[in-house]
């Protein structure tokens, strides 16, 4: 058996990302990660690929109901159990997404730690009520984000006072480095080798990537098909100068 901690990330969208500037975080190579098709690879052959030797395992959950969330966890077992962007439920309010919080609670091993987000302000305190970890970009959150820049290819922020910049174009993935922040804070690491982790970090390839070919520049977002990561590339389109502007969309 692994005896190493277990990081599980599950949520509707980011869960790639949020694994790779995790890894950067907990001081692991993120080449360890298959993070080209980490999104296609079932639970079972990425608790097979485990590092036996590695301090920590990051695992994706690919699970939008709770019945297979459940199966998930009991499975893997997981420390840190992280959901960016949760899945919506029948209902999203802050009532019924602390009740989920508690359900999820009650399914983790002893010791665990849950971290959610983003999240506004009610809901951050009413998960909180219920011993998770919030993150976000209001100031009730527990890891919250402050004088946040994108600009010229490098996203700027502070937690707590402590500065962080991660290379990449877009403003969006501060929720994949907050949820990172979080994880590296439950796991006992301290701000300033969180951030300067993060400024370390690589993102997975095709997603809000520049290059400029001759007086063309291409935004590769390949790897994202759902609707909030088309929303923040066509955001980071319309921030870029230059026109006209051209979107090749397909599914």
């Amino acid at each position: 058996a692994y005896d190493g901690h277990v990081v599980a990330i599950a949520g509707s969208v980011g869960k790639t990302t949020t694994a790779a500037l995790t890894a950067a975080v907990l001081g692991q190579n993120v080449d360890s990660l298959p993070t080209e098709n980490f999104g296609e690879t079932l639970l079972e052959e990425q608790l097979l690929a485990i590092d036996q030797g590695a301090p920590h395992a990051i695992l994706e959950l690919h699970a939008d109901k709770m019945g297979v969330l459940e199966s998930a966890i009991h499975l893997s077992r997981p420390n840190f159990v992280v959901e960016i962007h949760p899945e919506p439920g029948e209902s999203s309010s802050t009532d019924a997404s602390v009740s989920h919080c508690r359900e999820l609670m009650a399914l983790l091993p002893d010791d665990s730690n849950l971290i959610v987000g983003p999240v506004d302000g009610g809901l951050a305190r009413g998960l909180q009520q219920c011993d998770a970890m919030t993150f976000g970009r209001e100031g009730s959150c527990l890891v919250s984000a402050t004088h946040v820049l994108c600009n010229q290819g490098e996203l700027t922020f502070a937690v707590d006072g402590q500065v962080a910049r991660v290379k990449t174009w877009g403003r969006h993935f501060l929720d994949n480095a907050l949820a990172a922040w979080a994880v590296g804070r439950a796991a006992g690491i301290d701000e300033r080798t969180i951030a300067k982790r993060l400024s370390r970090a690589r993102l997975p390839g095709r997603r809000c990537h520049i290059t400029q070919s001759g007086e063309l520049t291409l935004i590769d977002d390949t790897a994202c098909r759902n609707s909030l990561a088309r929303r923040a590339s066509l955001e980071l389109l319309s921030s870029l100068p230059g026109s006209p502007r051209l979107v090749i969309d397909w599914d």
